[in-house]
């Protein structure tokens, strides 16, 4: 069934006002031994290039979709709002993020 454009962008919305709740409490990380990694924000973003360029919102968007713990969240959240064109850009907003654990 696919949801009518009311019922998308009341999807969206919600999703919206949750990332900003989950990046408003960035001092209850889930688990502030295990940082996040590349390869872990890749497994949940990557889908949003699909279609191109994907926006902060819409990196958001596939994060939630996927499940992303609450600190893959928190950090997307802290991207600057805009497109990125590839998936090398987001790596230049985040050069302190580690590739892996």
């Amino acid at each position: 069934m696919t949801p009518t454009d009311g019922q998308a962008r009341s999807i969206y919305t919600l999703t919206l006002e949750w990332v900003s709740w989950v990046a408003a409490t960035p001092d209850q990380l889930e688990d502030p031994v295990r940082p996040v990694t590349r390869i872990e924000l890749l497994d949940h973003v990557e889908t949003a290039f699909d279609g191109g360029p994907a926006s902060r919102d819409a990196l958001l968007a596939a994060a939630v979709e996927s499940n992303a713990r609450p600190d893959v969240i928190a950090l997307l959240h802290r991207l600057p709002d805009r497109d990125f064109r590839q998936l090398r850009d987001l790596w230049k907003e985040m050069a302190d993020v580690p590739i892996d654990a």
